[in-house]
């Protein structure tokens, strides 16, 4: 019985020393793999070192008191408790992301724009636009100076200037082509102390001998194109004062002193009925007027008629003149007329005036007009001489094509203007204003040649030239012209070529200096040689 509770005492012992060691062993391999870097499993905790102490102390103290149950103990009450793996947090892959910008888009090009210099003083003024500047009347014309600046730089460094005289009537202008092409150049301003690179536009009307006095309005129309291709235009009114001329006729009244209830006839027209107020050639209008007697006493002798402001337009009647004997205060009486369109009447609108004529109890006479409006339609009718460009022109350079326009109608046209449209060509309107029947206008068109707008820009270019204008009834009527011509490269100039022109232009002036300094040599030469030639004459003049 002793020999086996020794041998358990003994196997006792060996089992709690196995089980330290398996412990230590399970301690040591974890902090092993951390500082290998794996990271798989974590440490030990504090409190596992300290049960393992126990452990250990309690196995050994249960082989001492030859029990197993402390040994047993200690083992079970020292289990480590699992600690999770240190699992590392996958880095979430980097994307990068490009984002295209757009570029700033690219504001237009500002078109230019003209303006008056309302700030200097310019030859031929009295005072600046600043402080009121007004046209001159002097010498049957009037001066109009219009100074204009540029915020851009025109094509050509020119503009086309058109003056408006307004309507024919009554106007005190002799009318005319005025339009002109103004370049820019350098004006002397503020009396000589200053210059100022400015459109100078001065036009010199001329004054008809039957100018009536009073305020006329000219309004003048700038047109050019800058050197983007931009169309610039600009209208500026300026006022003519003519106090020079007649005085404007009265306006009286032909009811009498006293009024249309004076003891006198007042005819009076009440009524006018017109047929139609548009009329073709051959066509007839009826007119049918009433007039009426306002006045105190009989009017006798009526007689009335239409004038009209057309030799062509006639009347119709037997007589020109219808005739009423009397017609007492207050009745009224009818007349009737017809008139007729002929071939050549012009186109438009005219103005036929009803006269009344009559008596009084005292054979005074009397006169009452009053007047009305009929349109009549011509077909409007223009001719043109041929649009040429040049064969060719080399880009960058300037040239001028005439065009010249006739009206062989019966009616005025209105606002004739030639445009050219050809790709590479840049040219102001040439406006040659209105057209009665029968009259001509011509003018020269600027033209500056650019480049192409496709991938060529030099070569074979087509187009037009639009002729444009309208009749009396604001219809609009254009013929078209075609043109071409051939746009050249300008010539460049190599390095080369251009130390060889500097060399043959020091050559010549090298040249030209050894001529001047051989012509001054043969000249002092010629000066000794006189004064040789004096001085023996004299010598042999004081021998003899």
């Amino acid at each position: 019985m002793k020999r086996m509770g020794h041998i358990t005492r003994h196997f006792a012992r060996h089992m709690a020393l196995l089980l330290a060691a398996l412990l230590v062993l399970a301690e040591w391999l974890p902090a092993a793999a951390l500082a290998d870097g794996d990271g798989g499993v974590a440490p030990p905790l504090a409190g596992q070192s300290g049960a393992q102490d126990s452990a250990a102390a309690g196995g050994q103290g249960g082989a001492q008191d030859g029990t197993g149950t402390d040994g047993q103990g200690g083992a079970a009450g020292n289990t480590a408790t699992p600690v999770p793996a240190n699992t590392a947090t996958p880095t979430p892959p980097v994307v990068t992301i490009q984002v295209d910008t757009p570029a700033p888009d690219t504001p237009a090009p500002v078109p230019s724009s003209l303006r008056i210099d309302s700030q200097n003083l310019y030859n031929g003024m009295a005072a600046t636009y600043a402080q009121g500047y007004a046209p001159t009347v002097s010498g049957g014309k009037a001066t109009i100076i219009l100074p204009l600046l540029c915020s851009g730089k025109l094509a050509g460094d020119s503009l086309v200037a058109t003056p408006n005289l307004g309507s024919t009537l009554d106007s005190p202008f002799v009318f005319g082509n005025y339009q002109q092409i103004v370049p820019l150049s350098t004006q002397s301003v503020n009396g000589g102390k200053g210059q100022v690179q400015a459109y100078y536009v001065r036009f010199d009307l001329a004054l008809s001998s039957a100018r009536i006095n009073g305020v006329y309005p000219v309004v003048i129309t700038v047109e050019a194109f800058d050197t983007a291709g931009n169309e610039v235009r600009g209208e500026f009114t300026t006022y003519v004062t003519i106090s020079d001329g007649q005085d404007p006729p009265k306006e009286t009244v032909s009811t009498g002193s006293s009024g249309p209830t004076a003891s006198k006839p007042v005819l009076v027209v009440t009524a006018c009925d017109l047929s139609k107020t548009t009329l073709q050639v051959g066509d007839t209008l009826q007119v049918n007027l009433t007039a009426d007697n306002l006045g105190r006493r009989t009017a006798n002798n009526i007689r009335a008629t239409i004038v009209s402001d057309d030799a062509n337009i006639v009347l119709l009647n037997d007589f020109s003149a219808q005739y009423e004997r009397a017609l007492a205060s207050g009745d009224s009486v009818s007349f009737s007329f017809e008139l007729q369109v002929l071939p050549l009447a012009v186109g438009g609108m005219h103005t036929m005036t009803i006269q009344l004529s009559y008596e009084g109890s005292d054979n005074s006479g009397y006169t009452e007009n009053a007047v009305f409006r009929c349109m009549v339609e011509q077909k409007a009718a223009l001719e043109y001489d041929v649009v040429k460009l040049p064969e060719s022109a080399t880009s960058g350079d300037s040239f001028s094509i005439p065009v010249s326009a006739y009206n062989p109608g019966t009616a005025t046209v209105y606002n004739v203007r030639f445009t050219l449209h050809v790709d590479g060509l840049i040219a102001a309107t040439a406006y040659l204003g209105n057209l009665a029947p029968e009259e001509s206008a011509d003018k020269m068109m600027e033209v500056f040649a650019t480049t192409l707008s496709g991938t060529e820009k030099y070569g074979q270019t087509y187009g037009t030239c639009e002729l444009r204008y309208e009749d009396a009834m604001g219809q609009e009527y254009w013929e078209s012209i075609d043109l071409t011509m051939n746009l050249l490269e300008p010539v460049k100039i190599t390095d080369v070529e251009q130390e060889k022109l500097e060399e043959e232009a020091k050559e010549q002036e090298t040249l030209s200096q050894w001529w001047v300094s051989l012509l001054f040599g043969i000249a002092i030469i010629a000066v000794l040689v006189a004064v040789i030639i004096v001085g023996k004459f004299s010598r042999m003049m004081k021998m003899r």
